[in-house]
């Protein structure tokens, strides 16, 4: 099994989902079973629009709490070999640069992926705990609260349709007493995709704002990743 549909199958299973990919019986497979927002991150074809080589870059921006800023980028190489899709990716630079194989006909954006792991990992570093319990309350949010409309996505001097998904996930945690930063129990995450872009992810973000307030300007710590015009 390709590494990247191996991640995929990580983070479905820890969701509580499964994929035709990994279904022992396929056929009994019913993706409208799960919610829009995780058919849209999950269970969709993030690659379709992809039709030759190139490259996809990522920026990445991150404001910590105390502050600090870090700019980096993420990068996708794609080429095409005997019908394959091969995806070599390059994750953030310097002394922060992750190492990941290449990718062979990816399902869907290694991006999301990176995304979560890290934004979970982070969340337990800041407040305690292990990352698998920001994972399940993200997997709660994204199954049973998810804001999800359409919205029209500007891309190289075109706009696409595309969705909006929006969810809050730790505010109902039980545990959220129990956090080291009690800001971030108010932090939501933006999930902006658009099918007929390549890549098919448009931006990944997570925000933690000051509580009350709804002005990102204010925000105490954000994540942000978009795609490069």
């Amino acid at each position: 099994m390709p590494w990247i549909k191996f991640r995929i199958a990580v983070w479905l299973l820890a969701l509580g989902l499964t994929s035709p990919v990994f279904a022992e019986n396929a056929e009994q497979f019913n993706k409208e079973s799960f919610s829009k927002a995780n058919q849209a991150l999950f269970l969709s074809p993030h690659f379709k629009a992809v039709k030759q080589a190139g490259q996809l870059v990522y920026d990445v921006l991150e404001l910590r709490d105390d502050q600090t800023q870090i700019k980096d980028s993420v990068s996708l190489d794609i080429k095409f070999e005997q019908q394959h899709m091969l995806v070599q990716s390059t994750y953030l630079s310097g002394q922060r640069q992750l190492w990941v194989p290449e990718f062979t006909d990816p399902e869907g954006n290694p991006v999301l992926m990176w995304f979560l792991q890290s934004d979970t990992n982070e969340m337990a570093r800041q407040n305690g705990g292990q990352w698998r319990h920001f994972q399940k309350y993200i997997k709660l949010a994204l199954e049973n609260e998810a804001l999800y409309e359409t919205v029209q996505v500007p891309y190289r001097g075109q706009v696409y349709s595309g969705v909006h998904i929006h969810i809050q996930p730790y505010v109902n945690d039980p545990e959220r007493g129990r956090f080291a930063k009690p800001d971030f129990v108010n932090a939501y995450y933006d999930f902006v995709l658009a099918e007929d872009i390549p890549g098919g992810i448009y931006k990944l973000a997570m925000y933690v704002l000051p509580k009350g307030s709804s002005d990102v300007n204010r925000r105490i710590a954000s994540r942000e990743l978009t795609l490069r015009e």
